[in-house]
C-alpha cells in the first residue's frame, strides 16, 4: 500500500510537472510574439499599429489598431497574422485564437482637439 501512494505521488508531480513545462513554453512564445507582431505588421502594411495582447490558459486575444486608410486597404490582415502565429509559434496554435482590427484614431485629429 505504501508503493502505491509513491507511485501515486510520483505520477501526480510528474504530471504537474510536465502541465507545468508546457504552459510555461507557450508563456515564453507568447512573449516572443508581443515583440515581434508589430515589427511584422509594420514590415507588411508600411505602417507600425497599435498591438494589445491579452493571453489567458486557453485563449489568445490580440487587438490591432490600424488608420482608415490602412484598413480598409488590409482586407486579409486576420488570415496574415494567423499565418504568422501558425508558421512561428506552433505552441500557441493550441490556444483559442480571437484577432480583431480597430480604427485607431487619428493623431492629428487628438492634437487639435486638445488644443
Amino acid at each position: 500500500m505504501k508503493k502505491l501512494k509513491i507511485i501515486f505521488a510520483l505520477s501526480l508531480i510528474a504530471g504537474l510537472g510536465f502541465f507545468s513545462y508546457k504552459y510555461i513554453r507557450k508563456l515564453f512564445e507568447f512573449f516572443k510574439l508581443i515583440k515581434t507582431l508589430p515589427e511584422y505588421l509594420r514590415d507588411i502594411i508600411g505602417e507600425k499599429p497599435v498591438v494589445h495582447f491579452t493571453f489567458s490558459f486557453s485563449k489568445l486575444i490580440i487587438h490591432v489598431g490600424l488608420s482608415k486608410a490602412v484598413k480598409d486597404r488590409e482586407k486579409n490582415l486576420v488570415e496574415v497574422i494567423e499565418c504568422y502565429i501558425n508558421d512561428f509559434y506552433p505552441d500557441l496554435t493550441t490556444a483559442k485564437i480571437e484577432i480583431t482590427i480597430f480604427e485607431k484614431a487619428d493623431e492629428k485629429k487628438k492634437n487639435n482637439e486638445e488644443e
